[in-house]
């Protein structure tokens, strides 16, 4: 099969297109026109054809990788499903996320740390965290080191309660049950709970208008 043209593509940025004598187009990246030695005129097996396919997958993947976490952090796990939504094939993905995550782009260990403070931060308590987590693809081996990393629940619930219910009254039985099943929404355990509305109270009573 002789390759009759090469020319930038008009759509995607950084590529070329491949026009073969049979009307086939290949898009490729110009890592492929450098290991291939690819120029007009060159015959190519149907061999050749599926290396250099095979090899514009891989790229293509790698530039898209390359691009989202760039973007925004991400975890291996969403790099790899986004790669894949995007049209990536699934092997693609993964040498790509492997590929972000040997050059440290990509470090879950990191990530998960980021994602239990931003949490906790915003007032949410431990199986909040461990939910979202999950739900990012986080390997399990990596929570419990990224969750020490946090405050204790009690003082997160103390800093949450000071900065968002500063008018809580506790001894209202109706409105402390509400703020109960609120901080239970929020990841907190009944025992977490207790600890930190009682941590909040006496730091409320330490202060001098209280």
């Amino acid at each position: 099969m002789m390759l009759i043209n090469i020319h930038p593509s008009q759509k995607e940025k950084g590529r070329f297109c491949l026009r073969l004598d049979d009307g086939r187009t290949l898009t490729v990246t110009e890592n492929e026109l450098l290991s291939f030695g690819l120029c007009r005129g060159m015959e190519l097996s149907e061999r050749q054809i599926h290396e250099v396919s095979r090899s514009a997958g891989k790229s293509r993947a790698s530039m898209k990788a390359a691009r989202m976490v760039g973007a925004r952090p991400l975890s291996k796990s969403e790099l790899v499903s986004r790669l894949i939504r995007k049209g990536e094939r699934a092997d693609d993905a993964e040498a790509a996320a492997i590929r972000m995550e040997n050059l440290g782009a990509v470090d879950d260990a990191s990530y998960a740390a980021v994602l239990v403070r931003r949490y906790a931060d915003r007032g949410y308590g431990p199986a909040k965290m461990k939910e979202e987590l999950y739900r990012r693809g986080i390997d399990r081996a990596l929570w419990e080191q990224a969750m020490r990393q946090a405050p204790a629940p009690e003082e997160i619930i103390c800093t949450y309660l000071s900065l968002k219910k500063r008018g809580v009254d506790l001894e209202d039985k109706t409105e402390r049950r509400r703020l109960v099943d609120a901080l239970r929404r929020r990841g907190f355990s009944w025992d977490q709970v207790e600890d930190g509305l009682t941590l909040y109270r006496e730091r409320k009573s330490e202060q001098p208008d209280a």
